[in-house]
């Protein structure tokens, strides 16, 4: 499984912050479990934590005559990933990994159903210990949406990425539904999936059940004196809950399952987006996963 987290996840938290302004804190922890491959082969065990902080800040917002909005958001967003590993998987995991990037993000209407979103970054994602030049990775997309539905959004354009070495641009499709109500259920698809349903139990407390979420973090690595890319892909599920105590400040926790927490390092070369064999497909098996945050709106 192959992805590009810097330039998918920045591109979906920048416009689901649509005029929100607000910083974030957030704490996520996943239980040991062994590593094997396809073959079943064992590699160790390990556990992760994770801890992220965010800041969005709308720099500007002006409306059209038919009060769509056109938006420059400014994003910080940062992980910083500790992994506990034993036995082989030491050799497969880097210990501490730092995410860390800006983006810049603009929204404009194009039609009275139309939107483009446009979005352009750079970040450090390496171990700690091995942050370079070559560590820097830019990211970007541009993403043209249809309101087909008052519940229904769909996109098509291209991402931005210098993952794999030379910048390349790739296809990326959006799809977005919302059905709201007592219970509100949500589709999101960005080159990850998120399906989720929740409901507010009070005007204060939300109760959230997630039944796929994809995330991840991923580094350059030097290995042999050659530059690698090493990512973790996780799919989980999660029951969460979530309080506002005013207008600016909510907390949330969430407990489920990662079903998978892949484990690949691959070559910084273009070829290897189209090597779809398992040959590194290792992953950890399924963890508790638990999270808390900290969020304050302004």
């Amino acid at each position: 499984m192959k992805t590009l987290l810097p330039t998918i996840i920045a591109l979906l938290l920048s416009f689901q912050s649509v005029a929100a302004q607000n910083i974030s804190i957030g704490y996520d922890y996943v239980s040991s479990s062994r590593l094997k491959d396809n073959d079943g082969n064992n590699y160790g065990t390990g556990d992760l934590s994770i801890v992220t902080a965010s800041f969005n800040k709308t720099l500007s917002m002006k409306f059209n005559e038919r009060r769509q909005p056109t938006i420059w958001i400014a994003s910080i967003n940062a992980q910083y990933g500790i992994m506990n590993n034993d036995g082989l998987a030491l050799s497969y995991n880097p210990d501490h990994i730092i995410n860390a990037g800006v983006n810049f993000t603009h929204i404009r209407p194009i039609g009275e159903k139309w939107n483009v979103v446009a979005t352009i970054g750079a970040g450090i994602y390496a171990p700690d210990d091995e942050i370079r030049l070559k560590s820097i990775l830019v990211n970007g997309g541009v993403v043209f949406i249809y309101n087909l539905h008052p519940t229904l959004k769909l996109g098509i354009g291209g991402g931005l990425t210098n993952s794999f070495g030379a910048p390349m641009v790739l296809p990326m499709i959006y799809v977005s539904w919302e059905r709201k109500g007592k219970f509100q259920f949500n589709i999101e698809l960005l080159r990850e999936l998120k399906i989720s349903a929740s409901t507010m139990l009070s005007p204060k407390f939300k109760l959230e059940l997630a039944a796929f979420e994809m995330d991840g973090i991923s580094a350059v690595m030097k290995i042999d004196n050659e530059s690698k890319i090493y990512s973790s892909t996780m799919l989980k599920s999660y029951l969460g809950a979530s309080y506002q105590f005013d207008k600016h400040f909510s907390i949330s926790i969430s407990a489920g399952v990662d079903w998978l927490r892949t484990a690949q390092i691959r070559d910084r070369d273009i070829k290897e987006l189209f090597d779809f064999s398992d040959k590194s497909d290792r992953h950890f098996n399924p963890a508790f996963r638990g999270t808390a945050g900290l969020k304050y709106t302004f």
